[in-house]
């Protein structure tokens, strides 16, 4: 595995237009061993424990539905196609993606479990929908995995060593591919990159996909102890006649319109847009914010990602898909919002429902079972 160290100047107010892609690289911290954003985050008043507390639990009493949402078992002969060298993009839930780009068949945070965290009591880290739309051994083969970063609800140990033996390739930021190594995976099959960096594979057609790690503005870890010795990103996959951009969890900066500069446009921005909070305005994306990311990086589509399966904020469930189509619609922006597990073959007249006003209402509380 390719591991090369990287240092960047942190500025603080930095525009888009003060950096290059050559230039914006992850700060590493080497006394803590830690990884940074290059632009340093505006001061934030200090909240104390209880502030914290009460700011957490007075969020929206909808954040979890009444019900289980409903979702599409996913068609694996619509989502990877044979002999078609189209763009198809299967929503899994939350961040979790099924692609197939030029006949290459692409997982993007397969997360499949429906706890997504190491106490599975917590009520809000259950998923949404009764199971996943989609599990490993539906799945004959894969040809790469693309992982963003190493928090569980976008790294799901259990399904990435069920997809090992039908993966031929393994991509993740630096330090997230040990991890898989260390689980099990080959690490014949695991490659890290860094922000900028590129891998690429052949079509079946005979052309060449990349695949480019591209900056986003988060943090790491899985435990109490290893906070940021991992690095996180977004990923950029462009071939001949598609392009695709998932951005991971990101707050807002100036990578974004470096991205679009550097790999766009795009058919698609696949964009995190939920799970904001005040507590952590740097880590995470509003819905309007998000729409401005797409707009930034240069898409045709856009699709708001990180919602819809886990509650891991004090919004409503179906907040972020409300202010994003408002913010949307207002912009002029072409939106899509497929529900979880529907497979969408993209072209100009690809359309999609507003699904979550469809649905139950019913609000859950405590620790009331659906």
């Amino acid at each position: 595995m390719l591991v090369p160290l990287v240092v960047a100047v942190a500025v603080v107010g930095a525009r888009a237009q003060d950096w290059t892609p050559e230039t914006f690289l992850p700060l590493r911290d080497t006394v803590e061993g830690i990884w940074k954003y290059p632009v340093a985050s505006e001061p934030r008043p200090k909240r104390s424990f209880w502030e914290k507390w009460r700011a957490w639990n007075s969020g929206s009493e909808q954040r979890i539905p009444g019900s289980f949402l409903p979702f599409v078992r996913v068609d694996t002969s619509k989502a990877f196609p044979r002999h078609d060298g189209g763009l198809h993009l299967t929503w899994i839930g939350h961040s979790s993606v099924a692609l197939q780009i030029e006949g290459v068949r692409v997982l993007i945070d397969p997360v499949f479990t429906t706890e997504v965290s190491p106490v599975p009591w917590i009520r809000s880290v259950r998923r949404f929908q009764e199971e996943s739309p989609l599990r490993a051994q539906d799945l004959s083969s894969i040809n790469v995995v693309l992982l963003t970063h190493d928090h569980y609800d976008h790294m799901d140990k259990d399904a990435l060593l069920a997809l090992a033996p039908r993966t031929s390739k393994f991509l993740a930021p630096l330090g997230v591919g040990a991890r898989l190594v260390d689980w099990g995976v080959p690490a014949s099959k695991v490659r890290e990159l860094t922000w900028w960096q590129e891998d690429s594979m052949r079509t079946p057609a005979g052309t060449v996909l990349r695949l480019a790690c591209v900056p986003g503005r988060h943090f790491s870890g899985r435990t109490l102890t290893d906070r940021n010795t991992t690095l996180w990103a977004g990923w950029a996959i462009v071939g001949g006649r598609h392009r695709v951009y998932h951005s991971g969890d990101t707050g807002y900066g100036p990578h974004f319109a470096l991205i679009g500069r550097r790999h766009g446009p795009f058919d698609v921005a696949m964009v995190e847009s939920a799970q904001y909070n005040d507590l952590w305005p740097q880590s995470h994306m509003t819905p309007e914010q998000a729409v401005q990311a797409h707009l930034d990086v240069g898409a045709r589509w856009f699709m708001p990602i990180h919602w819809g399966a886990f509650s891991l904020s004090s919004h409503a469930w179906n907040e972020p898909a409300e202010r994003a189509d408002s913010t949307a619609r207002s912009r002029g922006v072409a939106m899509l919002t497929p529900r979880v597990g529907e497979t969408l073959s993209i072209s100009e007249t690809t359309a999609t429902s507003r699904w979550w006003r469809n649905v139950g209402t019913e609000i859950v509380q405590g620790g009331a079972s659906r």
